[in-house]
Formats: structure tokens, sequence, C-alpha cells
């Protein structure tokens, strides 16, 4: 009868390790799962800030306003947009624009009716925190 009895604890040890085991891969693979989540939301967050910017800077082109040209909004010195609006994940809540005037052909730009190149490049920088 003893021995029956050691039988059942080691038993009832095994399970209860099983399970154990199997709650923390459940947990890890959930926690791995919400880390991923959380930077993708960052990377989605960060595209739709730089669209409003590059339509931020069609509109400041369409009106003339901001003084906004392909001479003052250059790689060295980008024009930028500010928003304290922007989600926490974006970096200084802003987006980097330069209008690049350069020969048809290059992807993403297209000739206006004058025949005239430009081409908007918008950068957002985001955090990614785990």
């Amino acid at each position: 009868m003893n021995n029956k009895k050691g039988i059942v604890l080691l038993v009832v040890i095994l399970a209860i390790l099983m399970t154990v085991l199997l709650a923390n891969i459940a947990l890890t693979i959930i926690s791995s799962q919400a880390r991923l989540t959380h930077h993708q939301v960052g990377r989605i967050q960060a595209y739709y800030a730089s669209m409003a910017g590059v339509n931020y800077t069609l509109e400041m082109l369409r009106t003339g306003r901001a003084g906004w040209t392909t001479a003052n909004c250059t790689a060295a010195s980008p024009c930028t947009v500010t928003d304290t609006e922007f989600p926490g994940s974006i970096v200084n809540k802003r987006v980097n624009i330069v209008l690049l005037a350069s020969a048809a052909g290059l992807a993403g730009c297209d000739r206006n009716l004058l025949g005239d190149v430009t081409c908007i490049q918008a950068t957002t920088d985001y955090t990614y925190t785990p």
C-alpha cells in the first residue's frame, strides 16, 4: 500500500510541474505577441503621421504659405511639421519634410503641369519601448 501512495504523490507532483510549465510557455507567447503588437502600432502611427505631414506639405505648396520651397526644405535642413497631438510613440512629435526637385522617373515623383518634378520625402522617428 505504501508504494502506491508514493507513486500517486509523484504523479501529482509531475502533473503540477507540467501545468506550471505549460502556463509559463503560454504567458511567454502572450507577452511576446503583446510586444510585437505594440511595436506594430508605433510603426503604423509613425506612417500615418508622415502621411499627414505630406498632406500638410501639399497644402503649404498649393497655397504658397510658410515659404516652403525646394530651396529651403533640403535634406540638410528639413522643414518640420510639429504637432502635440501626434501619438506618444513619435519622438519629438514631428515629421521632417524634404522637397526634392529632380528628374522624372524617381520613384514616387510626378511631373506637374509646368513639367517640373518635385518629390516630397517625409520621415518620422518613433520609439519602441518593450
